[in-house]
């Protein structure tokens, strides 16, 4: 394999992790804040609104990075698997 074509599998498959990284961590920010309006305001209504969406995006932000990072792996792994069988189906045709 010559440097161009290792260069592009390197930059394909960091695009593909950072992707599902960010996916993953604007989707726990969002579910952490939609948590923490709904519940926070049965809870404790004297906070602000805007304090417990900015504690709720933080929070599920945080959560969500525990397990961004590996899951993000995993999804790497699957989409490669997946990418391997359909060029060997495609190979034997």
């Amino acid at each position: 394999m010559n440097f161009k074509v290792v260069s592009r599998n390197i930059a394909h498959w960091l695009g593909c992790f950072l992707l599902y990284l960010s996916a993953i961590l604007l989707a726990g920010g969002l579910i952490g804040t939609f948590l923490y309006v709904t519940i926070g305001s049965l809870t404790h209504p004297d906070l602000s609104l805007s304090y417990r969406l900015s504690k709720g995006f933080t929070n599920g932000f945080f959560y969500a990075g525990v397990w961004a990072t590996g899951l993000s792996i995993v999804f790497c792994v699957m989409r490669a698997h997946k990418e391997r069988k359909m060029k060997a189906t495609k190979d034997c045709e």
